[in-house]
Formats: C-alpha cells, structure tokens, sequence
C-alpha cells in the first residue's frame, strides 16, 4: 500500500491492520476472506483503499470493488477510497469510482487531485468527497479548512475544463513507455520481470530471482546506477524483493535510467 498512509497512521498513535494483496506472479488479487475477518473486528474502524492501486497497478473490476464496499459497510468500517491516479489508466480500461457502486450510502470518502495527473503537486490541491454530515463535520474539526491558492484555483480549472486531449496523448505515451520497459528489461535483464499494470505510471519490478537484500539492490540502483527507484519494503514486507520505477518521463531519460540499470547489475 501507498507508504504514506501507515506513516500518517503511526504518527496518529493508531493501530496498523494489513490485509496483504494476492500476488499471483505480479497480478495481484485481494483476500477477501482475510478482509472480511479484519472488518469483523469492532476494534478496526477505518479502511483505506487505493484504486487504482498503488504500488501494484491494478485497477480494481466492478465485482471487486462491489466485494470490498459490501464488506466494509456490512461491518460498519469508514471506508476511505484513495483514487489519486483515475485518471491515468491504460488505453480502454475504465475506472469505476468506489462510491459511485453504493449512490445510497454515504459512508465511503472518495480522494482525488489533479497533481499526479497534470504534474500539479505543488500546488497543493486535492479533492475530499465527503457526502456524511458527521463525517464532514469531524473532518472540519480535526483537519480544519485550508483555503487553496488563487492560482491553484485557476490552475485545476484550466487542466479539468481543457486538458482532455492533453490527458489522452499523456496516456498513449505511458502506455508506449510501459511497452519499451517491458522489452528492454526482458532482452536485458531476463531474470526481472513485471506485470504492466492497468493503471498509475509505476513498474512494480519484480526483482527475488537475482536473490539480493533489500539494501543490496538499494545500492546497485543509487550508487552504481545513480538511478532512484523506491524500495518495495516502503510499502510493507510484502514488498521485499520488489522495487517502484516511476516511467512518467520523456522516453529518452527512460531509456538511459534503464541502461544505466542494467549496467550496473550485469557488472
């Protein structure tokens, strides 16, 4: 899960329940029998889930999305749906928000912003769907209101009323970068491998054959590479073995991370 969010939990002194992904060979898939059991617990009160997700890719079909809202609700669980990258899917897949399966409850909050998207984080804008008066109002108590900037005011209307276009051509040009990754990385290096995901601009490489620790492969990609990927143990042990490569670059400085990748660990 998005690393974040544990961090957030931690310095709030609560209490972190995982309900660890499926992985079968890099698709990845939820336990819903192990979910179930967690949101039977009275004692845990909120669940966070990302979707599409984040770091494994996968953009959640209908059935799955029904499973996990029906579970949550059933179980009296906030239900907080974190959809930051909805919009950046691959060409013909289709995001189904979370609270838009349930039109008659209004337990699920949905998060979304245009940063990821549009390149937009600096400007400090997010979208909090809230559609229960209590839960607004708790909100407005504990996190208060921030006034965004007029220009980032202007900023997210200009890109959500015009940037169509430029969003369709971004989504081509992912899903053309995801394709080079996906060859040069097989050519060059046949012992990692990833699934291309349906969503976010992240490969989730898949690194356990070349039987190297955490740390190891942390210094082959930073100190031999000069290349900065995120370890996959930021985002809890299911991780271990896997690093985050972030592809949403002009192919050029795609093509010569990857190089220098592979560079440094056939040396």
């Amino acid at each position: 899960m998005y690393h974040k969010f544990a961090d957030i939990i931690n310095h709030k002194q609560r209490t972190i329940v995982n309900s660890p992904l499926i992985d079968n060979e890099g698709y990845y898939t939820i336990d819903f029998a192990d979910l179930e059991q967690k949101a039977s617990d009275p004692n845990n009160k909120i669940m966070l889930f990302c979707s599409p997700h984040n770091p494994a890719g996968r953009v959640w079909s209908e059935s799955e999305l029904r499973r996990v809202g029906e579970i949550c609700l059933c179980h009296d669980v906030l239900l907080v749906s974190d959809e930051i990258h909805f919009d950046l899917v691959r060409q013909g897949v289709v995001h189904r928000p979370l609270a838009a399966l349930f039109p008659e409850d209004n337990r699920i909050i949905t998060c979304t912003a245009p940063s990821k998207t549009f390149n937009m984080a600096g400007l400090h804008m997010s979208n909090i769907v809230i559609q229960n008066d209590d839960f607004k109002k708790r909100w407005n108590e504990v996190a208060g209101f921030a006034m965004p900037s007029p220009l980032g005011i202007a900023a997210v209307k200009a890109v959500y009323d015009h940037g169509e276009e430029w969003l369709e051509e971004l989504k081509l040009y992912l899903d053309n970068n995801f394709q080079f990754a996906k060859e040069y990385i097989e050519e060059h290096l046949p012992k990692v491998n990833f699934v291309v995901p349906a969503g976010t601009y992240f490969i989730w490489l898949n690194m356990k054959r070349l039987d190297l620790s955490a740390k190891e492969l942390d210094n082959i990609f930073i100190k031999e590479a000069n290349v900065l990927p995120e370890g996959g143990t930021m985002f809890g042990e299911e991780g271990n073995g896997y690093q985050r490569l972030n592809i949403a670059c002009p192919r050029s400085t795609l093509e010569e991370g990857l190089r220098r990748i592979v560079q440094a660990f056939k040396s």
